[in-house]
């Protein structure tokens, strides 16, 4: 606005110049010198007229200056504004992206807040199932003390097997016993991750307590061995064995499944003594690779140190063949024994 003001002051100035110049008739130097008579007019004239065209020349200089000015202050004025255009547009793409990082922060809270809550809802799912789990034996736990197992005298008692008890099924360990399950709760048994329809066996010889459906663990099957001592196997596609009824080590009881809630197909196996959770690592055969339970390398072994065992007492003809029978595989439990017993 200062630069058009200045501009405007400059060209009124050349107006009035111009007009001066109009009204000293435009006329020449030449016809000004050769009309006049008295010198010191034509001097004078001469003077003015000189006058006159460098205050022209002078203020054509300023116009052009200001215009010149005012042109460069329109390119700086023209690239500023495109500046503040493009800082606009910035601006306006930030905010695009603030809002789009605010919705998506906000869907991750609201997601977060579901998580929780189904996560809240699972845990007190749980937590009801362990409840009922253990007042089921609780219940349990009080028959065996009023009505003692009584076991025969040629079956080995469980409590002299750890580390050598079969593995209820072959498969892959998913959740080991004491690992975390939810908020604090823990797992008082494992997972064993195993193809449906595989046979699940007895880990050693026991009357069934239970077998019926149980929520949060499906089928569910438990056996009774004695002393305190108490095998679980749960989330079983069907059961075998009914409650009362007797069952020998490795005797197949269930068929792996998916019930009781499992997404994937396998089986819960817990040990109980006296009541309390114990770690099925403690008591069934070593695990030779990774986290795969197996069961019949090892399981011969141990049916050839129990036969070995017998022989250095000298009690083989006092203890019948059930007794390393009671340890030995379901299928081919005679099979198993009498190639034991011969290489023995």
């Amino acid at each position: 606005a200062v630069q058009q003001e200045a501009l405007q002051t400059e060209r009124d100035a050349l107006k009035r110049q111009l007009r001066a110049a109009y009204a000293m008739g435009r006329q020449q130097r030449l016809k000004i010198l050769l009309n006049q008579q008295d010198p010191a007019i034509v001097s004078r004239l001469m003077v003015y007229y000189d006058y006159f065209n460098e205050a022209r020349l002078r203020q054509m200089g300023r116009i052009r200056q200001a215009m010149d000015g005012l042109q460069q202050m329109r390119v700086e004025i023209s690239n500023e504004r495109a500046q503040l255009l493009d800082l606009e547009s910035r601006e306006l793409a930030e905010q695009t992206q603030l809002e789009a990082n605010r919705q998506q922060r906000q869907e991750v809270v609201d997601s977060l807040g579901l998580e929780m809550r189904d996560m809240s809802d699972r845990l007190a799912a749980l937590m009801k199932d362990q409840e009922q789990l253990s007042v089921l034996l609780t219940q349990l736990r009080e028959q065996q003390l009023s009505a003692p197992l009584e076991q025969t005298a040629e079956a080995l008692p469980i409590s002299s097997l750890q580390g050598k008890l079969r593995w209820p099924v072959k498969g892959r360990i998913e959740a080991s016993f004491g690992t975390t399950k939810a908020g604090n709760l823990k797992w008082d048994g494992m997972i064993i991750a195993a193809p449906e329809g595989n046979e699940v066996y007895a880990i050693h010889r026991g009357r069934v307590a239970f077998a019926d459906w149980l929520r949060g663990f499906g089928l569910l099957i438990i056996i009774d061995h004695g002393s305190g001592y108490m095998s679980l196997y749960g989330h079983n596609q069907s059961l075998f064995r009914e409650t009362g009824e007797w069952v020998e080590a490795g005797e197949r009881v269930a068929l792996v499944g998916r019930s009781g809630g499992r997404s994937d197909s396998g089986i819960y196996f817990g040990i109980r003594i006296g009541g309390d959770p114990v770690n099925p690592k403690k008591w069934c055969q070593r695990i030779q690779s990774g986290n795969r339970v197996s069961f019949l390398p090892a399981f011969e072994q141990s049916a050839r140190k129990s036969v070995k065992q017998i022989e250095y007492s000298g009690l083989e003809s006092q203890v019948s063949k059930r007794a390393i029978l009671s340890n030995v595989s379901g299928s081919a439990v005679k099979e198993l024994f009498w190639r034991v017993t011969d290489r023995a």
